[in-house]
């Protein structure tokens, strides 16, 4: 299933993407700034989409709790299930938790996969891994492990259909977990070509300058790029993450 940020995909792809696949089919991400927006919370509840994800760690929900909790329920009432990223102070609300380690691109809870996932395992919420997955074996793995999903990006950008530059795709192939860096004002994990970070949480205008030209802004990059050797079709690596799923 695929995800998106909200403010990565215009309101047109995403009207043609639900009438064409339906909204069963689509993860959409927020930041919690952005669900304070009156014209952003009408379109969750407008395009009624089916899964959100709301990504950021929660100190400042802390302080305004009670808004968050009433959108949030306005957000439930309305169909749609919440995934929260890392981290909630609202267990109650939440339909699933992605546990990041350290091996994810961008933010991450600070531990390994491993290690972060066993500690989520005393939470009573469906947990969904994610950081480093790029085989089979990893999938089945946390998959049995009690996991209700994984979550997967970074083996994915140098698909046939990935909408990034050939410039972004090739610069990928040629680089490594070693030249991975984190951004020092939010400890997010990128390939970094030049630190143009904003106030935006995910520095989204220094995101897109990176997939359009390959040598500015930056890619958001997990691990598992060590393992991207070569442009491939989409169905080639999902027929190897989930080699174990349709074998049983």
């Amino acid at each position: 299933m695929p995800c998106t940020f909200y403010r990565m995909m215009p309101k047109s792809d995403f009207k043609r993407f639900l009438g064409t696949y339906g909204n069963d089919m689509l993860v959409v991400t927020f930041t919690s700034v952005q669900l304070e927006d009156p014209e952003i919370l009408q379109d969750i509840l407008n395009f009624r989409f089916k899964y959100i994800e709301i990504t950021r760690t929660w100190e400042d929900m802390h302080q305004k709790s009670k808004l968050f909790y009433n959108i949030l329920c306005k957000i439930k009432a309305n169909g749609t299930k919440i995934i929260f990223k890392m981290d909630t102070v609202y267990p109650d609300l939440a339909d699933a938790l992605v546990i990041k380690g350290s091996e994810a691109a961008a933010r991450s809870a600070g531990g390994t996969l491993h290690e972060e996932f066993a500690k989520a395992m005393s939470l009573d919420i469906p947990l969904i891994a994610s950081g480093g997955i790029y085989t089979g074996e990893q999938v089945k793995h946390y998959l049995d492990s009690g996991a209700v999903a994984v979550s997967i990006g970074t083996p994915f950008a140098c698909t046939e259909e990935s909408p990034i530059s050939e410039e972004a795709k090739q610069k990928i192939i040629a680089s490594s977990s070693k030249d991975l860096q984190r951004f020092s004002n939010n400890n997010q994990q990128a390939l970094i070509f030049t630190d143009t970070a904003d106030t935006n949480e995910n520095h989204q205008n220094s995101l897109r300058m990176g997939l359009d030209t390959g040598n500015k802004g930056h890619i958001f990059l997990g691990t598992a790029v060590d393992n991207i050797t070569g442009i491939q079709p989409m169905e080639n690596i999902v027929s190897e993450l989930t080699k174990y799923i349709r074998n049983g």
